[in-house]
């Protein structure tokens, strides 16, 4: 199950890694089955993407990919606990940019490509990005088999990772699945 999960994480994150960045949530693609002769399918998407390859994006993965892999190999880096690889990858992604910026602009990443943070010019301004939830759908019996199939997964999920984790400790000790299913629990609300 974990493999699988780890399959789809990949699928949905190789075309952002070399630049095709049109469709953030839903469906893998977002364009006409006719586009390709048997319908989609797993590889013909990720041939599709390559259609939007961006060579300063391929850059900042490959190097991102591999300073995670050093981080986890390195015994001097991993014993560095305060500074996680994720924000190295993201301070080197930055430097990178500009330094594409400066020297090769054919590589610059930009639009949408880039996280857009909404900018505020008030305190009224702030608080006007913050909504209430619509609980106009919570009798919407499609939400309620949505939300639990998501609680299951993911209840299953964390009994596999802790069963896969307590067998990966060197000094056996054991989890309590109770208290892990109560924190998923406490997450899913």
């Amino acid at each position: 199950m974990l493999t699988g999960i780890g399959i789809i994480i990949i699928k949905k994150e190789l075309p952002h890694a070399i630049g095709y960045d049109s469709e953030h949530e839903g469906d893998f693609f977002n364009y006409s089955l006719t586009d390709n002769a048997d319908g989609g399918g797993f590889f013909n998407e990720l041939i599709h993407s390559l259609n939007f390859a961006h060579t300063g994006i391929i850059i900042v993965a490959l190097i991102s990919i591999g300073i995670i892999l050093v981080f986890n190999k390195v015994n001097l880096l991993k014993k560095i606990k305060a500074i996680p690889a994720a924000l190295v990858v993201v301070i080197v992604g930055i430097i990178l940019n500009e330094l594409f910026r400066m020297f090769k602009p054919d590589f610059v990443i930009t639009g949408n490509h880039l996280v857009s943070l909404p900018l505020a010019s008030s305190v009224n301004d702030f608080i006007g990005q913050f909504t209430l939830p619509d609980f106009s759908a919570i009798s919407n019996p499609k939400v309620w088999i949505t939300a639990a199939t998501i609680a299951a997964v993911a209840s299953i999920e964390t009994l596999l990772c802790i069963e896969a984790g307590d067998k990966l400790d060197p000094y056996k000790r054991y989890s309590s699945a109770n208290t892990e299913l109560k924190a998923q629990g406490v997450g899913n609300i």
